[in-house]
Parts: structure tokens; sequence; C-alpha cells
């Protein structure tokens, strides 16, 4: 708390306690909801697939890897 508002709040007591109990319930109760907001926006980051990455192998490369002795995969059934 910046100075000049601590020794504003000095001379109300009351006031200043209640401006404490208000605040820290107030850290207290968004403390779990941006935890798991936080814990959330970490597992996206994790989970992103960089395919722009140097190192990322494709789909087109792995069938180019492939040896050409397999067989091609079967095409989708029409449905008529």
């Amino acid at each position: 708390m910046e100075s000049s508002l601590r020794s504003e709040l000095e001379a109300f007591p009351n006031l200043a306690a209640t401006v404490n109990e208000y605040a820290n319930g107030f850290m207290t109760d968004a403390l779990n909801p941006a935890e798991q907001m936080i814990r959330s926006l970490v597992d996206c980051h994790l989970s992103y697939i960089n395919m722009s990455h140097p190192q990322f192998v494709g789909a087109t490369e792995v069938r180019l890897a492939l040896p050409r002795s397999l067989p091609s995969p079967p095409s989708p059934a029409t449905v008529e």
C-alpha cells in the first residue's frame, strides 16, 4: 500500500481493517479461478502443435519416406 494512503487510513482504524478484510477476501476468492485459468492457458500452450517448426514432419514428408512397396490406402467409400 502506498505510504500516503497508509497514513490516511491510520486515522480511521476501523475503515483500514474493513478495507484490508475486503481486499484479502477478494484476493482469496479470485485465487482459484485465476489459477484454473492459468493452468488452462498452459495446457493449451502445451497441446499446440507448431507445424511451422523446421523439424515438424508433415503427412507429405511421411508419405514420401514410406517405401513404394506399401499398398495405397483405400479410397473412401461412395454413398449411393
